[in-house]
């Protein structure tokens, strides 16, 4: 029986086990319940698969070593079964990563690899592949004062209105040691997440509404010094956009990848899209955020 009740991109979920990185929430049905039970080990008849997972119509199977394998259902369910040595913290960092990028395709929200800030302008997104720099940015800017929406994945949305929005996520963000020893970053409440090697961090500034994107900025490291900001123009701005998307693959029927299809197409003709061109050096990570604070605020 799902005793805990939560929200995350606009959804409801009820679990069985809590799931403390979410925010509560106590009304409203459940458009999602995560129960544990039994998972096959294999699909029937999957229509694409890869090191970890396969898919078929309404279904996706995720298979973690040691920890659980994770079935998502239609669009209702997410049923767990789990390894006798495994924890609940592991359980969930997978669960809330892609596990959670599965549920919210099944319900048609497109997912971009992205952290994202509040701005006065509207929301702002660091997109990137994992190690980019996407979180490291997030923490420089809340240092800033500036309120978080997402990190790693951000949810979006087409108001009533056809404007694109990003959805608030949870306000966790999970951020490098030596992110945290560079910024003296605050890290009260936090632990240290065992499969990841980073903290993860509560946010007490977290904005809880569906926020217009203003800016989205591709993040491109390197192993120098020199950093750079290019502006992007027209039919890039998609391409940028698409390349970005998260476990893209996951999206295995045809009104999913059209619903992405159309959000990403509206977001490339609202949004101001730059390259970035960033040192891994982390000493210099305020110099950069200076730049790019300068970029979205003219």
């Amino acid at each position: 029986m799902a005793n805990y009740t939560y929200s995350a991109y606009g959804l409801n979920f009820a679990s069985e086990f809590p799931l403390p990185e979410l925010m509560p929430h106590e009304n409203g049905k459940a458009d999602i319940r995560i129960i544990f039970g039994k998972v096959p080990e294999k699909l029937e008849s999957p229509a694409a698969h890869g090191v970890c997972w396969q898919s078929e119509s309404g279904k996706l199977l995720m298979s973690i070593d040691e920890v659980a394998r994770y079935l998502v259902l239609e669009d209702k369910e997410v049923i767990i079964e789990r390894n006798n040595e495994s924890t609940e913290e592991d359980i969930r960092a997978f669960l809330l990563g892609s596990v959670l990028a599965a549920v919210l395709y099944s319900k048609q929200i497109p997912v971009i690899h992205a952290s994202v800030i509040n701005t006065p302008k509207g929301a702002v997104l660091f997109m990137g592949r994992s190690g980019a720099g996407k979180s490291t940015l997030l923490a420089a800017f809340l240092q800033r004062g500036y309120g978080m929406l997402a990190d790693d994945k951000a949810g979006i949305m087409l108001d009533e209105k056809r404007v694109a929005k990003v959805l608030p996520a949870f306000p966790i963000a999970r951020i490098m040691e030596r992110t945290i020893k560079a910024l003296d970053f605050p890290t009260d409440g936090s632990w240290i997440s065992r499969g990841m090697g980073k903290y993860v961090v509560p946010i007490k500034k977290f904005v809880q509404t569906p926020t217009k994107i203003h800016a989205a900025y591709s993040i491109n490291s390197h192993n120098k010094d020199e950093m750079s900001l290019e502006p992007v123009e027209a039919f890039d701005k998609f391409q940028i956009l698409n390349r970005n998307t998260y476990r893209r693959r996951f999206m295995n029927q045809s009104h999913q990848k059209k619903s992405h299809l159309r959000v990403i197409s509206k977001v490339a003709e609202q949004v101001k899209v730059v390259k970035v061109l960033r040192t891994n050096n982390p000493e210099l990570i305020n110099e950069l955020a200076d730049k790019i604070e300068e970029d979205f605020t003219n």
